[in-house]
Formats: structure tokens, C-alpha cells, sequence
């Protein structure tokens, strides 16, 4: 669930292994939103400014994966203590 004000939305699929390919397709509800689909296993789909919600990360998967990793992050805006604009 990527809340609002995150920015930076980031999905990744990486494999230290030579010669495997998996494809990335990310979703928001049932709204395509990037497709990442190189020879590889590593691929991406970046969102600057994202739209507070539930992502759906899918990994289509043409060769046996192994030491396989997928990543998703985003960034929040620091906390403001006060008002005032003073820490």
C-alpha cells in the first residue's frame, strides 16, 4: 500500500545468474502501469510521483530463476516537528 505523499516508487527484479529472463509488469488496482520486458532478469519500473494506493508487482518468468530478488520501495517526506518550519 503506498500511502500519500510517498514519492520515488520503485520495483526492481535483478539474479546474479548469466542467462535468465523474467519480465516486470506493475498495476494499481487493475490499471496497467509500466512494463519492463528486456533479454534479462533485470528489470524496473519507476514512479517519481506516484498515486497513493495498492501496487501489483507481476513477474512473468521464461527461464528456472535462481538467486532471485524483487525489490519494491518508495520515499516519504521527512516528519515536520513544528509549524514554524524550525526543527
Amino acid at each position: 500500500e503506498v500511502p500519500v505523499g510517498a514519492y520515488d516508487l520503485h520495483f526492481e527484479t535483478s539474479s546474479s545468474v548469466p542467462g535468465q529472463d523474467a519480465d516486470l509488469t506493475v498495476l494499481r488496482g487493475s490499471q496497467f502501469l509500466c512494463q519492463s520486458a528486456g533479454p534479462t532478469s533485470d528489470e524496473q519500473c519507476n514512479f517519481p510521483n506516484p498515486q497513493p494506493g495498492t501496487y501489483t508487482a507481476i513477474v512473468d518468468a521464461y527461464t528456472t530463476l535462481t538467486n532471485f530478488t524483487i525489490l519494491g520501495s518508495y520515499s516519504l517526506p521527512p516528519d515536520e516537528i513544528f509549524t514554524d518550519g524550525f526543527d
